[in-house]
């Protein structure tokens, strides 16, 4: 039961108001306040994002102004004249700051360029750079072929593409695009009858030309574009004295205008020997002296010393006589690649042409291990040449027989043949003379069945385009065009 004498306390009613009008604005306050928040927070995320964006942009501009410069160096190896320039400035540096790019292009060897550039956005706060190499040559008309003859040749035994190089730097050596398809262009039909080393073996004895005007070959020791076997029919050619030039139309060697040239027709004259067909010039005294000249004159007696005080920057050499080196003379070296020691002339990164006249290069006597070789060309030329007679002072043919009168004489060379055995030749052979010959004789190719002892190494030739190209390029040749590729796994994007 209640007690009526309890009461209650009433609220005003205006304090109950003040009360709920605080909560109202606490609410609005800290609603405020979180729409504040929420609005910096939004316009901070704004601002990121068009940071981000403009990065963005600027990083993407850089990229392009960067790759630009790498298409720029790219364009010139494709124009002939531009890439003489690029390539005789080496290391070339080029910037653009209208495109805002900077490229440089450094050469890493004879055959690999790095090019390098860098990229910044207009208001160069942006940084990219591109590294890239490309594999790189130019064409230029050198030999088709490593072994060229303008008569025959009696090789026994040699070796071609020796698969460790002989030294040469593996990146040059035997790379896509750097072998021949034919192994020897020679025109052994000029040769008559002759003997010796020089004999050949009789295949048909009902043929009064078998064996003296064809070549005697063995190919056993060829290690050619991966073939287990090769054949007279696919790598050895008989041009039958049908050469023809590679030389370009208007070029120049040795101070003299090249008149045979590739594509020439009647009534353009067309090359009579391997020599007017490498240098696009008569083959005659007056162009010999030219090519004097131009060359470090060597005397074959003084070989070794003469060849030592050649620098780098000289490319042609000719040596007159016997070229004869000492075994104990500076720069006989035992090979990397056999027990024999060798005389070497040239280098990767500065190939020579050697030519030499009515003789050939001979390390310590002839029982000595020992041989040259030549990184570069080696051209061999005969010595004088005079009118073919017999005892009697009468002109007379290749077998003997006197002429009619009225015949033209024959003209016989002081030296018919060349002995290249314990050369090798990283690059290409070219020979003047009527036999070239390597080993031991070919009526008798097993020196072991007579006990026959040879410790010079059969002549070598190891094809290099690389080499050759480098040669040309030094000696001021022009090229007939470029060709480039991507080296793969080089792109670089910093």
């Amino acid at each position: 039961m209640l007690s009526k004498n309890r009461t209650f306390k009433k609220t005003p009613f205006n304090k109950i108001r003040k009360q709920q009008g605080f909560a109202v604005l606490t609410t609005a306050v800290l609603l405020s306040l979180a729409g504040i928040i929420f609005t910096t927070n939004m316009a901070s995320s704004q601002l990121v994002d068009n940071q981000i964006i403009g990065n963005y942009y600027r990083n993407n501009e850089a990229f392009a102004n960067a790759e630009s410069g790498i298409n720029f160096v790219l364009s010139q190896l494709d124009d002939d004249i531009l890439i003489e320039a690029l390539l005789t400035s080496l290391p070339y540096s080029h910037s653009e700051p209208t495109h805002h790019y900077t490229v440089e292009v450094n050469k890493i060897h004879s055959s690999k360029l790095e090019i390098i550039s860098y990229g910044t956005s207009v208001d160069t706060t942006a940084r990219r750079q591109i590294q890239l190499q490309i594999d790189f040559y130019n064409s230029f008309p050198i030999p088709d072929t490593p072994i060229g003859a303008n008569g025959k040749l009696n090789f026994s035994k040699f070796n071609l593409g020796d698969p460790n190089c002989k030294g040469l730097d593996p990146r040059d050596c035997l790379t896509n695009g750097n072998t021949a398809e034919k192994v020897i262009e020679s025109n052994p039909s000029l040769v008559g009858k002759m003997e010796g080393n020089c004999a050949g073996i009789v295949n048909d004895p009902n043929d009064p030309n078998d064996p003296f005007n064809k070549n005697s070959i063995d190919l056993s020791g060829i290690s050619y574009e991966g073939n287990d076997s090769a054949s007279d029919d696919k790598y050895v050619v008989d041009n039958g004295g049908n050469w023809q030039s590679n030389i370009k139309s208007g070029s120049e060697i040795f101070g003299v205008n090249a008149i045979f040239f590739k594509g020439a027709t009647s009534p353009d004259p067309t090359p009579n020997s391997l020599f007017e067909a490498t240098y696009g010039i008569e083959f005659n005294e007056a162009n010999i002296a030219k090519i004097k000249q131009y060359a470090v004159e060597i005397d074959g007696a003084f070989c070794a010393d003469q060849l030592q005080d050649i620098g780098d920057e000289e490319d042609v050499i000719f040596i007159t006589g016997d070229c004869i080196i000492g075994i104990g003379a500076v720069g006989v070296e035992q090979s990397s690649g056999s027990e024999n020691k060798l005389f070497t002339i040239g280098s990767v990164d500065h190939p020579k042409l050697v030519f030499i006249e009515g003789g050939t290069i001979k390390v310590g006597n002839d029982n000595a291990n020992a041989g040259a070789k030549v990184v570069g060309m080696l051209h061999m030329l005969p010595g004088t040449t005079h009118d073919l007679v017999d005892d009697e002072g009468e002109l007379i043919d290749w077998d003997g027989n006197r002429l009619a009168e009225g015949e033209d004489p024959l003209q016989q060379d002081d030296l018919l043949s060349i002995n290249m055995g314990g050369i090798t030749v990283d690059g290409a052979l070219l020979s003047e003379y009527k036999c070239t010959y390597s080993g031991s004789t070919v009526e008798n190719q097993d020196e072991r069945s007579n006990g026959q002892t040879n410790v010079k190494e059969h002549f070598s030739a190891t094809y290099d385009k690389t080499i050759l190209g480098a040669l040309y390029s030094q000696m001021g040749l022009g090229s007939d065009g470029s060709r480039y590729k991507l080296s793969s796994g080089t792109w670089r994007d910093f």
